[in-house]
């Protein structure tokens, strides 16, 4: 929407408009009447009011309707040539007025002289300084004027400017001269006496001693000096007396009032400002110079480094936050306080001298109703550095989280693909030997590698508890290395420091190698930070007292006291791009699994940071892992429904379980699978991927098929999370993709447990993990519900 402002003098005069034509039309009255005394003999007293007095002649009464005319009209054009005619004609009269007395009705001097000011008033309406000034001249001549009628008429004939000008005249002009300053309003002096309010209130009485006790006082001198009372310089000495005290009366009722509202000011800002403090947020008044009014607490302690509010937003150098591109001239913050402020958010950079780089919120508030002022601009200044870093960190989780769902995609797809090769390979390994056991034992090994990093990609889309098992530190370090080294990029030398024994601990795998990765990762920086320190990074294991220290040390910057002490809080970071989670991730692992981290800092030498976990029993000691199948369990003659939907998969693991002499029935969806078991076929096992094409789960399936089938044993495959919802939620026990052919086996044994013993058992050497086999017991998921 917009608004259109009034021209200069249009919306005061719109709001005197009844005074100001009230005025005018009194004047119209005694120009008219002395036009009728001039015409009818009779009525000659209208124009002169007593015959010893100079009469309003035709010309005087023109010039009173013309400007009465110019008056009603206003800013229109015809009201503006009204006032120009006046004026011409009283510069005409001026000019050929001579210094010689005239006859006694004629236009005096004072009279076009009014004239000529009043018309300049009304012309000069858009400034309303001179309009002001023009217009009280006149009222001060006309006012002067009628005194001089009331003590001693014969006297202000024989002055040359009021010879000549009669009382109508001065009346006239009285009258004109107040309705031209009630136009202007509040610009003028008058606008004081017209308002609402005890102000105008006590100006109108104040107006009214200051006007009547002076003229009354002059009556009554007069009176006396008549009867000879008192001496004239007496008089004259006792009126001076009465303006004297009349003005110092005026002059301490002003200061007084000015006092009571410097007070009444100063009582505004207080309580505002303790308004503004309440608020949480700096906040600033200016005024339409730009010059400060006022400012709440946080401002004050904000800009106190700075020298105070306005040091603080004309001298400090803002720039874009971000870009640190600087802020100067119509886009430096100043220029939001002067002006015709832009109103809104804006957004800057400042660098706090005692807190570093912080982001900023301005935002700029114009108020233009302000009594007493010409307007003000409330800027408030909004912190917005750690809102903005959590904002960011959310995106960043935001992120994460679409990576880890296509790193469970992802995961699942190698499962398929790597379980292949490694039945495949363990079937090989088992019917060969010399070189080509050994081609065999080669890709397996592979398979074992494929296998270690699609369950890396499932730990990013875990969303369930991390499952704790047995961990052997020394040999996870080992293999934690290439990982390592290649996340550092080769700027920082890696340096352990193990015992030849064995140490082992209660934890998930994946979490530890990814706090290792964070701590790692903390000390490059760190390194990197300072030029010229050591670029070995020291990984130390220690045992004592029956728990593990795993210690992490650089010779980086340091941290101080104060950095140290909020090192672990999440989010918080002393670098622009880190994100603040890495430490506060540790310490929550530590203490998720009944251990401490410990940091140790020196600003300018290192950081050494200690992860204390306790040791785990012997009988939790890590059996070796990666070793081949020497033999399969017998399956002759077992009949095995299996259903996978992946072909390569499906057909590799067929030819495993064929090779043990498993009869198989194999499908690749639910619904066919159930409708064999509706149609009376009996199964030794029911074997299933989770996930499955079709409206039915694995886990769906199981169950309908115990229901149908009580007592059938079931096996469960998936290539996602053992903790992803429904697999953990499932009440059988579900194998991890890939697999091998000994885990197959083991699996296979215990959910036929009260069966006979199926053949041999499988190489103690790939025993089944926790991580593999999982066993649930909780409440069975509900029909049609799918792993994630």
């Amino acid at each position: 929407m917009t608004v259109r402002q009034p021209r200069a003098g249009r919306g005061a005069a719109q709001t005197s408009a009844g005074p100001v034509r009230l005025l005018a039309g009194l004047a119209v009255c005694l120009a008219a009447l002395a036009l009728l005394g001039w015409v009818w003999p009779r009525a000659s007293v209208a124009a002169r009011l007593a015959p010893e007095f100079p009469a309003m002649v035709p010309v005087t009464a023109l010039f009173v309707l013309l400007l009465a005319t110019s008056l009603w009209l206003g800013d229109r054009k015809g009201g503006q040539l009204a006032a120009m005619a006046v004026a011409a004609g009283a510069v005409l009269v001026l000019l050929s007025t001579g210094g010689a007395a005239a006859q006694s009705d004629r236009v005096a001097i004072g009279t076009a002289l009014g004239a000529l000011l009043l018309a300049a008033s009304i012309l000069l309406c858009r400034w309303a300084l001179l309009s002001s000034l023009c217009a009280s001249a006149v009222l001060l001549l006309s006012f002067w004027c009628l005194l001089g009628y009331l003590v001693d008429a014969r006297a202000l004939f024989d002055f040359p400017l009021l010879s000549g000008m009669s009382m109508p005249t001065a009346l006239c002009l009285a009258l004109l001269s107040l309705a031209a300053l009630l136009r202007l309003g509040a610009r003028s002096w008058t606008g004081l006496l017209i308002g609402p309010g005890a102000a105008a209130r006590s100006a109108r009485f104040g107006m009214v001693i200051a006007l009547g006790l002076p003229v009354g006082l002059a009556m009554l001198l007069r009176g006396s000096a008549a009867k000879g009372s008192l001496p004239p310089s007496l008089e004259i000495a006792l009126l001076i007396g009465v303006i004297t005290a009349v003005s110092v009366a005026m002059v301490l009722a002003l200061s007084r009032e000015r006092a009571r509202a410097e007070t009444l000011q100063h009582g505004e800002n207080l309580w505002l400002r303790r308004v503004f403090d309440t608020t949480g947020v700096a906040a600033m008044v200016f005024d339409h110079n730009g010059l400060p009014i006022l400012s709440n607490r946080l401002a004050q302690d904000m800009t106190r480094g700075s020298g105070g509010p306005l040091a603080w937003l004309t001298q400090t150098r803002f720039f874009v936050p971000g870009s640190l591109e600087p802020l100067e001239g119509a886009q430096h913050p100043a220029a939001l306080v002067r002006g015709a402020a832009l109103e809104g958010r804006h957004y800057v950079g400042w660098i706090d001298p005692e807190r570093g780089q912080r982001d900023l919120g301005l935002y700029v508030h114009r108020v233009t109703d302000m009594p007493g002022r010409a307007g003000i601009v409330i800027l408030t200044v909004v912190d917005e550095t750690e809102s903005w870093a959590a904002r960011d960190h959310i995106t960043r989780i935001g992120r994460l989280e679409a990576v880890g769902l296509m790193a469970s995609s992802a995961s699942h797809e190698f499962g398929n693909i790597f379980g292949a090769l490694q039945l495949t390979a363990d079937v090989g390994q088992l019917t060969s030997s010399g070189r080509t056991r050994a081609q065999f034992d080669a890709v397996s090994e592979a398979c074992r590698r494929g296998a270690a990093m699609t369950q890396r990609l499932l730990d990013l889309s875990c969303d369930g508890v991390a499952v704790s098992e047995p961990v052997e530190l020394v040999a996870l370090l080992r293999e934690a290395e290439p990982l390592l080294n290649a996340a550092l990029s080769g700027e920082v030398a890696l340096r352990f420091e193990l015992p030849s024994a064995p140490v082992t601990v209660m934890c998930n795998r994946s979490d530890l190698v990814a706090m290792l990765m964070n701590l790692a990762l903390n000390g490059r920086d760190a390194i990197r930070d300072r030029p010229g320190a050591s670029s070995v990074l020291t990984l130390r294991l220690v045992v004592s007292q029956a728990r593990a220290a795993i210690e992490v040390e650089d010779h980086g910057t340091g941290m101080s006291e104060e950095t140290l002490a909020r090192a672990a809080t999440p989010f918080y970071t002393s670098r622009r791009s880190g994100a603040g989670l890495g430490l506060s991730m540790a310490d929550r692992f530590a203490q998720r699994n009944g251990g401490t981290l410990t940091l140790q800092s020196t600003l300018g030498t290192g950081t050494t940071a200690r992860l204390e976990l306790p040791l785990a029993g012997r009988a939790l000691a890590v059996a070796p892992q990666g070793a081949p199948a020497d033999a399969l369990a017998d399956l002759s003659g077992m009949r095995v429904l299996m259903v996978e939907d992946d072909p390569q998969f499906r057909n590799a693991l067929s030819g495993a379980l064929r090779s043990a002499g498993a009869v198989l029935a194999r499908e690749s969806a639910a619904e066919p699978a159930l409708e064999r078991l509706e149609n009376g076929e009996s199964f030794d096992l029911l074997l299933s991927d989770i996930r499955l094409p079709g409206g039915i789960s694995g886990i769906a399936l199981a169950q309908r098929a115990v229901q149908r089938c009580p007592g059938l044993p079931v096996l469960l495959m998936t290539g996602y999370h053992e903790d992803a919802p429904g697999v953990r939620d499932s009440a059988f026990v579900v194998l991890r993709k890939p697999m091998s052919l000994s885990l197959l086996s083991n699996a296979i044994r215990i959910v036929r447990a009260d069966a006979a013993d199926p053949g041999p058992p499988a190489s103690s050497d790939d025993r089944m993990s926790r991580s593999a086999l999982a066993p649930q017991t909780d409440s069975p998921a509900p029909d049609g519900s799918q792993a994630s």
